[in-house]
């Protein structure tokens, strides 16, 4: 039982890796600053695995249990990590305004 559970989780984190990264080189090309793309990112695959999980599993109560367990935890995570390297991105376009 514990080893389906882990590669549920496994299966997870790789989803929700390839589906952040993809729609975050996707909207790098866009005019949005590095924060919005963050939370742009995080919205749209969280609507995106949620309707997905639904449309598998068709109930309600089971595919919210699934997403907020299983999925959420890893979006939380990418998000952070994305904040992080948008606040890292902009003190260093702040150092060179400041150098120059």
């Amino acid at each position: 039982m514990d080893g389906l559970i882990i590669w549920q989780l496994l299966d997870a984190f790789l989803k929700m890796l390839v589906l952040t990264r993809v729609a975050q080189y996707l909207l790098r090309k866009t005019s949005l600053t590095a924060r919005k793309r963050a939370y742009t990112v995080f919205f749209s695959i969280t609507v995106i695995t949620f309707i997905g999980l639904f449309l598998t599993f068709k109930v309600i109560q089971l595919t919210f249990s699934i997403w907020l367990f299983y999925y959420v935890p890893f979006l939380v995570m990418w998000l952070l990590k994305d904040l992080m390297d948008a606040s890292r991105k902009e003190k260093e376009e702040a150092q060179e305004v400041e150098t120059e």
